[in-house]
């Protein structure tokens, strides 16, 4: 019995003795050498929702910064000392990489409190090698399509680098603030030509009522797959505006192989 004994304890411990011996392999082995999905823990935040909501906060606030701003930070969001109007973003959802090569892609949704008790929401997503990179995409293409013009239009009249297009709509002359075209496609670059959405809105807006004394906002999203309309909508104030969605249609798109989605923001004051 005694020697049963010994051998069952001297096997237990050779087994052991493997395993660790495996384990401190695998933990000794380069990092360069591990399969890219096993260090995705490196590169995400323990807690995704707030550390985009630091990063948002921080984006915004060095934005209005630049501007030579006095910026404010307050739980309602980033605003100018002096003003009411609040900025603020929230993680809405990501999804990692399942493979080495693939991007994160997060989903946020950004809202802006206007002095007056309305608000301006939008979603934008982002994409990037990393879940910081994938955060960089999503603010830095807010702030090229909302950020810019909403900032001349509601914030600081006086910003100069903002395109300006005079218009007349319904007999009545007004500036308009187009923010950035954002075109995604499986494509890697869509070229559009000559073509233009400002210039396109500045036509449908030519006979359309649209009260003179208030400050607006449209966003125009438009999706196609191979020159075929899958989704179009034209939103005035938030609001979904029957009438201009269909003329969207009118407009001579460029045919574009594969899928295509274009967005575009725009303030007429």
């Amino acid at each position: 019995m005694k020697r049963i004994a010994s051998v069952a304890l001297i096997l237990v411990t050779l087994c052991f003795c493997s395993c660790d011996k495996d384990n401190a392999e695998d933990n000794d082995r380069p990092a360069q050498a591990r399969p890219e999905v096993l260090r995705e823990h490196e590169r995400m935040p323990a807690k995704p929702k707030s550390a985009y909501s630091d990063a948002s906060s921080d984006f915004l606030k060095a934005w209005l910064e630049e501007k030579g701003e006095e910026v404010i930070v307050e739980p309602t969001g980033v605003g100018i000392s002096g003003q009411e109007i609040r900025l603020m973003s929230m993680l809405d959802d990501y999804t990692k990489p399942r493979n080495a090569g693939e991007d994160f892609t997060i989903e946020t949704q950004f809202f802006i409190k206007l002095e007056n008790g309305r608000e301006i929401s939008n979603h934008f997503n982002g994409n990037g090698r990393t879940f910081d990179d994938a955060v960089d995409d999503a603010l830095n293409n807010f702030a090229s399509t909302v950020l810019k013009p909403f900032y001349k239009g509601f914030m600081n009249p006086l910003y100069r680098d903002q395109e300006v297009i005079e218009l007349n709509v319904n007999g009545v002359e007004r500036k308009m603030y187009p923010g950035e075209l954002l075109i995604r496609g499986e494509q890697d670059s869509i070229d559009l030509g000559s073509f233009s959405l400002a210039q396109g809105i500045k036509q449908m807006l030519a006979d359309y009522e649209l009260p003179a004394s208030e400050t607006h906002w449209i966003l125009v999203y438009y999706s196609a797959e191979d020159g075929n309309v899958l989704l179009r909508s034209v939103t005035v104030d938030n609001l979904i505006n029957r009438e201009l969605s269909e003329k969207v249609d009118d407009l001579e798109w460029p045919p574009v192989q594969g899928r295509m989605i274009c967005k575009q923001f725009f303030v007429i004051e």
